[in-house]
């Protein structure tokens, strides 16, 4: 704990010298009166729990309080001259036709404010408090807002510190006023918790109630609650410099078998995680060598709670929500790599969930868990092994119309496409099918066109099946309609372009790919995005291979298709890459011309090739293609060769 924070006790004792905020004034009661009281706030009978997270709100008996409101109201000699009190009706008739509304929190919060040391009366005013703020009237939450409710609830908290029963309620009343109705906003009652001292409330009970389930349930749904609203505006703390993720941890493990606890901690785990990388880092960390003997860190205290709770569908798909979500940074998916096999876990909730039609987050998330994973060479084979590959596609399959599984699907297959022998399992699959499938149903999504084209491009490297498999069902076209549709995406475009470098690698492919309308294709790509290195250097390896076939070569020699890649010879010229390749496509389109042609380039452009011979004088590639391109050039004019020995070409 910061130093900066209070203690429970300091705390207490801070609220003795708190001047209490201005009220109607009541008189004082009797115990029996007070008894009376409590019976009225047992009679607003707590909703189900489980009712509430459901988003179901359980009945109330608001009767017992108008009495209590009644009781409350009348002065010391029954008369209200000259006081500034409610006034309650004065019988049952007039009671049960005129129940009061938001009339009722102000009551509860003057009990609290006067006999703040009656636990008892606070713990079934915390209820009460919970009943209101969980009710379908929206304005009982507004109305327990408006009269300071929170700091109520936060003092009554610190006072009864270790009383678990007050902890509990108060806890739940704080959670049901910190939820947010607008899901994309911050709810008054978060924000009015996030001003008070809640978190530390919050934190200091569920320290010292670590053995109480119904409380850490409470305090991870108060954290979750707080870290979702430092998403969406960053003046919130989100706990995590107080110590709220090694206590949510603490939470996990010390109630591993209570599927509440697990639920909503993750989600706060979650909630946090997605606020920063500090975060993640912190959470990756969190409990190593802290928690005694049976302590875990935060990571397998997640992997544990998917193990232990097949059946629970939320404690999956949020525990692979924070798995997709943590493994983005790159240290956090090392360590996972190295946990009780985490990648089996996956596949295997996976698995057993594919044809759940509500499963659809959860295969969301543990897609987008395994495609990070697979980022990392170390964790190919045990991805394979598991069949990773298999699952993917079915759940493909599964949910044709579901953009974000397409895409991180052809993520995944992508990343698993670098080493050979997934290659190779990939290949004797039907995931090629499947995803040119994908990329026809979500032809306008760039980020999918990008990964898909990026899996057939690995396809393609240094394998003739690859490149068959590519080639069919449309494989050609589909990439040809993607560079057509994202000229904008240079990542598109230099994939596309390298799906066509692979494919061109073989000969026999060279003819097919050229009349498909690559040719047009690549050299749009080139004109768009002229300093975009790496694509530049795909999409002139992509064109010297093709420029071997004859019907390529009459294409490229058309001034729209060769401009580009003159352009890239003297834009790039700290690219070995595109230095060599351009030299390679004026060789082979300037090779068996008849002398006396129309000149491929000006005298202007034959000093760009001399200065890639003298820039690059080590490398054997662009030495010969430099030549190659000189010597074919220089035999179609004397005007050539004249340039050739002006620029120091004969040097």
């Amino acid at each position: 704990r910061r130093n900066s924070r209070m203690s429970a006790e300091e705390s207490k004792a801070e609220i003795e010298e708190t001047k209490t905020p201005e009220l109607t004034t009541y008189t004082t009661m009797t115990s029996a009166e007070i008894r009376e009281i409590e019976d009225a706030f047992e009679a607003l009978e707590k909703p189900s729990l489980v009712s509430w997270r459901t988003g179901g709100s359980g009945g109330s008996s608001r009767h017992g309080l108008t009495a209590v409101q009644g009781k409350l109201s009348a002065g010391p000699n029954e008369s209200t001259a000259g006081t500034n009190v409610a006034i309650a009706p004065t019988d049952a008739t007039t009671a049960q036709h005129n129940v009061p509304g938001t009339e009722e929190a102000p009551v509860i919060l003057y009990c609290l404010h006067a006999y703040p040391d009656n636990a008892d009366l606070n713990e079934k005013a915390f209820n009460a408090l919970f009943t209101l703020a969980t009710s379908v009237e929206c304005r009982q939450k507004s109305e327990i807002l408006s009269n300071k409710g929170v700091k109520c609830i936060i003092d009554g908290l610190w006072r009864h510190m270790e009383v678990p029963a007050v902890q509990e309620a108060g806890l739940f009343a704080l959670w049901a006023l910190a939820v947010s109705e607008e899901g994309g906003s911050v709810s008054k009652g978060a924000k009015s918790i996030a001003e008070g001292r809640a978190l530390d409330a919050t934190l200091i009970s569920m320290q010292t109630h670590l053995h109480f389930a119904s409380i850490q349930y409470a305090g991870c749904g108060i954290l979750s609650c707080l870290a979702r609203a430092a998403k969406l505006e960053k003046t919130i703390d989100d706990g995590t410099s107080s110590g709220a993720m090694f206590q949510v941890v603490c939470a996990l493990d010390m109630h591993s078998t209570t599927s509440p606890v697990q639920e909503w901690g993750i989600r706060a785990l979650v909630n946090e995680c997605e606020n920063s990388i500090t975060n993640k880092i912190l959470l990756v960390k969190t409990g190593e060598g802290s928690l005694g003997d049976g302590g875990d860190s935060g990571i397998l205290s997640i992997y544990k709670a998917i193990k232990r709770f097949p059946g629970e569908l939320v404690v999956l798909e949020w525990g692979l929500r924070l798995i997709h979500c943590v493994s983005c940074y790159e240290n956090a998916a090392v360590k996972m790599s190295k946990a009780d096999r985490p990648i089996e876990r996956v596949i295997e909730v996976l698995e057993a969930r594919k044809r759940d039609p509500e499963a659809m987050r959860l295969c969301e998330e543990g897609i987008g868990a395994l495609s990070n994973l697979s980022a990392f060479e170390q964790n190919n084979t045990s991805m394979r092994v598991a069949g990773a590959i298999k699952t993917v596609s079915n759940i493909m399959m599964q949910h044709p119309r579901v953009e974000r599984i397409q895409v991180l699907s052809c993520r995944l297959l992508a990343n698993l496409a670098a080493t050979k022998d997934s290659r190779e399992a990939i290949l004797r699959s039907d995931a090629t099918r499947i995803v040119l499938s994908a990329m026809r149903a979500f032809s306008t999504c760039a980020t999918l066109q990008e990964e898909a084209c990026r899996l057939l491009r690995a396809l393609c490297v240094g394998s003739s099946d690859g490149r068959s498999s590519v080639s069919g069902s449309a494989g050609i076209s589909s990439v040809v309609r993607a560079m057509s549709i994202h000229t904008d995406s240079s990542k598109v475009q230099e994939q596309a372009a390298g799906v066509f470098a692979g494919m061109a690698f073989e000969e026999s492919w060279c003819g097919v790919v050229a009349s498909s309308g690559a040719l047009v294709a690549i050299s749009k790509a080139m004109s768009a995005h002229p300093k975009e290195r790496s694509l530049q250097e795909i999409c002139c390896v992509a064109l010297r291979n093709l420029s071997t076939s004859s019907d390529a070569r009459n294409e490229l020699r058309v001034p729209d298709r060769l401009e580009p890649i003159i352009r890239a010879l003297a834009l790039q010229e700290e690219s070995e890459v595109v230095q060599e390749n351009v030299c390679g496509i004026l060789w082979n389109l300037s090779a068996n011309m008849v002398r006396g042609s129309r000149p491929l380039i000006g005298p202007e452009d034959i000093e760009h090739i001399v200065k890639a011979m003298q820039n690059y004088p080590d490398s054997p590639g662009t030495q010969k293609a430099t030549c190659g391109a000189l010597w074919s050039l220089a035999t179609l004019s004397d005007e050539a060769q004249n340039a050739v020995a002006s620029k120091g070409g004969i040097d």
